[in-house]
């Protein structure tokens, strides 16, 4: 997108690499193609760690795990554990704010893999 060829060109990495997270996260809530984002998305998070911007690329897991649960490529669908992420190593292990952030991101999409595949009680549990 737009913001991430303005950040780069100017020099704001860590713009540029938020907007690529924010991006994503507004595309598979409007209904892209999962297939195709996921690639995109391959190419963004390849892109965060070359720009050391590994919080964001950290805060961006969930998210491309969540996509890869919906594509089937995940044994169970509404845990976040798969090629991106698993959510028993890396979730509450927060002592920082910024691992906070990473549990807030991991639980936000794991209660929306819940609820679209009707674990509704799990989705609840998992939003309080």
């Amino acid at each position: 997108g737009e913001e991430m060829d303005v950040g780069l060109a100017t020099g704001d990495t860590e713009y540029s690499m938020m907007g690529a997270h924010m991006y994503t996260g507004t595309a598979l809530a409007c209904g892209c193609p999962l297939g195709l984002l996921y690639e995109e998305m391959k190419v963004y998070a390849k892109q965060m760690v070359e720009y050391n911007q590994q919080y964001t690329d950290t805060y961006n897991r969930p998210l491309r795990q969540a996509v890869l649960n919906l594509l089937g490529r995940s044994a169970d669908p509404v845990k976040l554990i798969g090629e991106e992420m698993d959510e028993s190593k890396m979730l509450d292990n927060a002592e920082d704010i910024r691992n906070e952030i990473f549990n807030n991101m991991a639980y936000l999409y794991r209660m929306y893999l819940e609820y679209l595949f009707g674990e509704y009680e799990l989705a609840a549990e998992s939003a309080s």
